[in-house]
């Protein structure tokens, strides 16, 4: 099984959504923001740290959400889910509405 999180991060009544590049393993497919979680590091601090390297932004948590399991043919994912507010204060770069 391999763990993972992802980001529901909000910005007033918008949900932030990214699209995979042509070379991942579900092309041009949208999702969550977010990744594999690392040895030693919390599902929070993996989303946090994915964030501002991916997407150079600042979110800040609200909840955790309820986590869901993927079964793949090749592997099994436990994603577990957190909802979160994009930080328009500590933001470290401009982003598009």
């Amino acid at each position: 099984m391999i763990d993972v999180c992802c980001a529901f991060i909000l910005k007033e009544s918008k949900i932030l959504a990214v699209q995979r590049g042509p070379e991942s393993s579900h092309p041009w497919k949208w999702e969550f923001p977010g990744g594999k979680i690392n040895s030693g590091e919390t599902a929070e601090e993996s989303i946090i740290r994915e964030i501002e390297e991916e997407l150079t932004i600042r979110i800040e948590v609200l909840n955790q959400l309820v986590p869901v399991e993927f079964d793949y043919t090749s592997r099994f994912l436990f994603c577990q889910i957190w909802k979160y507010k994009y930080n328009s204060n500590k933001n470290s770069c401009p982003t598009q509405n």
